[in-house]
């Protein structure tokens, strides 16, 4: 089955309070929970992106969700098992994820932009990575931009942030970087390949509509 890549962001930061009650009763999560707000920014967006999932593979493939289950390769790399050739990855952050849908091995990564300790370039960029960081005025966006490209490609590739991984330069990688709001967006994709892709953007108003 030939798909075209396709990218989807769902923020629901600042949502409607209703809204948010609505999809939370639609995947059973109680409000008088005592962890409500650790699970509407952590759990809801790992919840919601795999429903979102779902009902879009669902739709593609032309099975019953139910026939759709996950599987995990290397690095945790998520697949649909007896599905194979049907290629995405996942990533979320506090009140919000990304998916992406491609012909082929992809990885995304999202951030949403917050204070951090600069010093962790220092630890985790490779000498590349870090000319770039030092280059930049602003060293929160650099940061984001770079952290982002570098999750990207691990998840692409299946691996964690082994010692080897930590010296490549993602710059040299097929990587495509994007901001949406105060959210950072990286897609990697084998160097061969186009990284030309739709992207499809959900507020908590039109995510309800396509997890029913």
């Amino acid at each position: 089955m030939k798909l075209d890549d396709t990218c989807f962001v769902v923020d629901m930061k600042n949502s409607d309070q209703k809204r948010i009650l609505e999809i939370l009763s639609i995947l059973d999560i109680k409000k008088e929970d005592s962890r409500f707000d650790f699970l509407i920014s952590k759990i809801l967006p790992k919840i919601a992106a795999r429903t979102l999932l779902k009902n879009i593979a669902s739709e593609n493939l032309g099975v019953p969700k139910s026939k759709l289950k996950f599987s995990y390769g290397n690095g945790g790399k998520p697949y649909f098992k007896n599905f194979e050739n049907f290629h995405f990855n996942i990533s979320h952050t506090d009140y919000a994820f990304a998916v992406f849908i491609s012909n082929s091995e992809a990885g995304i990564d999202v951030e949403r932009k917050k204070e951090i300790n600069l010093s962790i370039a220092n630890r985790f960029f490779s000498e590349q990575e870090k000319q770039f960081f030092n280059s930049y005025k602003n060293k929160e966006n650099a940061f984001f931009k770079i952290w982002t490209r570098k999750e990207a490609y691990a998840k692409y590739l299946g691996v964690g942030f082994s010692k080897d991984f930590l010296e490549s330069n993602v710059f040299s990688q097929n990587i495509k970087t994007f901001k949406r709001k105060d959210l950072y967006i990286s897609v990697c994709k084998n160097r061969n390949e186009d990284l030309d892709f739709s992207r499809v953007y959900y507020n908590i108003k039109s995510l309800k509509k396509k997890i029913l």
